[in-house]
């Protein structure tokens, strides 16, 4: 019996293992944010695995795409770039992305959203 408990305990220690090793993200299609100057364009790709969700954001400016920093943490895989519930804004080439990270929230309550901000530019 106890040859079998070690047996099963190895099998399902190699699945855990060998099912981590990959990262199993589900990328969502990019969301291209383009300013009207047609300089540089915001690129946003969303995932989600399991209970969790992100994003990775880049900037591309005349086809040199830049990671310009990473997304996580939003509530039980909530994607809110595919939703639509988030703002991108370029000033000064300060890029400000704002996003809902939990289900319940919506455009009328854009103050609980979070907010990120990313130097652009030609580096």
């Amino acid at each position: 019996m106890k040859t079998i408990r070690k047996t099963l305990f190895l099998i399902l220690l190699c699945i855990f293992v060998f099912s981590s090793c990959s990262s199993g993200r589900e990328y969502y299609d990019d969301i291209v944010v383009q300013f009207e100057n047609d300089e540089a364009e915001i690129v946003i790709r969303e995932w989600s695995f399991l209970l969790g969700s992100g994003a990775e954001i880049y900037c591309n400016i005349g086809g040199k795409m830049t990671l310009l920093g990473q997304i996580s943490g939003m509530d039980n895989g909530f994607c809110p770039f595919s939703k639509g519930l988030y703002s991108v804004e370029l000033e000064g080439g300060i890029a400000t992305i704002r996003y809902a990270y939990k289900e319940y929230q919506s455009e009328k309550n854009i103050s609980e959203w979070r907010c990120v901000s990313y130097s652009i530019g030609n580096e």
